[in-house]
């Protein structure tokens, strides 16, 4: 399979494993939903032990409607890890919803949260509308394509799945991985680093490993961490924790099976993603906090605990996670292999702008409590290498808070700490 972005130009068909994908669109009329089968020209793979989510199981809720839609005849497979995580799900939906055959890894033994509700959340479809709030996109952000179809396949990445993980690999012969599948909190890696390595690095390997094996063309996304991210040149390595210290090591080891086995790895580098969906980050935690304390004036129960805020004045920036899951996207059609991408809003927001921000759009009073701390605030991230191949932050922060309040007063689903 040959990719835009490397050496040789795109022949006008494409193929996809086992399936062609011919550049001539077709039009499609009327309504469709994400998991309802689609008549197209092209070969349909499924896994016989996998289990298909479709239109009543997965995303009742997803529902397009148009006078004409565009799209082409096939995508290709799409394998991705931590699908029940926070970036996990949306990149599931986004994905299913472009025509990709989604292979949604999760741990063994685990259900995904979206598959157990009987159909998506409804956030799952706000990412054009929030686009065209946010006054970046076009009139009409909103491009509809026709649904794909998703699977759930357990996948261990431990060293104790023995060779199950090689065994999928060489079964479902994806055309594309992204790897979101990882332990991502900072705080817990202080009396587990050691775990955090194994899982983070030790993981990578074997996935990358796995496919080396299964000897199939292969573009592969490992997504970083703006925490673990490459040194300038000259710095030292000095780590701010063990998870940080993972992250780097997860990315040096997946460029070097790139320079090493001429694999097509790109590692893409997020900042602090936000938006609706199962976090534990800042802007989950406040708007939580903000949630519980309309229900308590609803209920005229206890109002929650003061939220305490470290400093009003350091400064992040923050990129919602269906931009962010655009910029996957982009990397899959158009990143060159080798490279490292950083993904990122272009904007820093201080901490005590994001505290205004809440007390706004609260419908009742917050008692927030911003200490003095003097943290160094990152410097501005700098995503001009991602932004060349045509991509752009669509989802201003405060439609990411918004949808986030929402989502937090819904309840709709468990906040989850790994990408799992």
């Amino acid at each position: 399979m040959r990719w835009s972005g490397e050496s040789e130009a795109s022949e006008d068909v494409t193929k996809y494993g086992d399936s062609t994908r011919s550049e001539e669109p077709m039009e499609l009329r009327g309504t469709m939903q994400l998991g309802e089968a689609a008549e197209t020209e092209g070969t349909t793979r499924s896994s016989e032990s996998a289990k298909v989510v479709g239109a009543e199981q997965f995303s009742e809720s997803i529902k397009v409607e148009c006078d004409a839609i565009t799209i082409p005849k096939a995508v290709g497979r799409l394998f991705i890890t931590g699908a029940n995580g926070f970036c996990g799900s949306h990149a599931v939906s986004h994905f299913a919803a472009a025509g990709w055959e989604v292979v949604a890894g999760v741990r063994p033994g685990s259900q995904p949260f979206w598959a157990k509700s009987g159909s998506a959340p409804a956030w799952f479809s706000k990412a054009a509308e929030s686009g065209v709030k946010s006054g970046l996109a076009p009139e009409r952000f909103s491009e509809a394509r026709a649904p794909g179809h998703v699977s759930i396949e357990p996948c261990d990445l431990s060293g104790s799945g023995g060779d199950s993980l090689r065994q999928l690999i060489a079964r479902i012969r994806p055309d594309a991985i992204l790897h979101l599948a990882g332990l991502n909190a900072a705080a817990p890696s202080w009396t587990d680093p050691t775990g955090y390595i194994e899982v983070n690095v030790m993981g990578t390997l074997r996935l990358l490993e796995a496919v080396r094996a299964a000897d199939h063309p292969c573009r592969i996304i490992v997504a970083g961490s703006m925490l673990g991210s490459a040194l300038r040149e000259g710095e030292a390595l000095s780590p701010p924790h063990p998870y940080s210290l993972s992250k780097s090591l997860q990315a040096a080891a997946a460029l070097s099976w790139h320079a090493m086995y001429g694999m097509e790895v790109i590692v893409a580098v997020p900042s602090n993603l936000v938006g609706p969906g199962p976090s534990t980050g800042l802007i989950r935690l406040l708007a939580r906090y903000a949630a519980s304390c309309e229900g308590a004036a609803i209920s005229g129960s206890q109002p929650s605990p003061v939220f305490r805020l470290s400093s009003a004045t350091e400064q992040r920036d923050f990129l919602d996670v269906r931009d962010a899951v655009r910029a996957y996207e982009t990397l899959l059609e158009r990143g060159i292999p080798g490279r490292s991408y950083a993904m990122a809003s272009g904007r820093m927001t201080s901490l005590g702008e994001l505290a205004e921000l809440y007390v706004e759009l609260s419908t009742v009073p917050l008692q927030l409590e911003i200490g003095e701390s003097h943290a160094v605030s990152p410097l501005p991230t700098d995503s001009s290498a991602l932004r060349e191949l045509g991509w752009q932050p669509l989802i201003m922060l405060r439609q990411s808070v918004e949808d986030t309040l929402t989502d937090s007063r819904n309840g709709s689903h468990p906040d989850k700490r790994n990408d799992s």
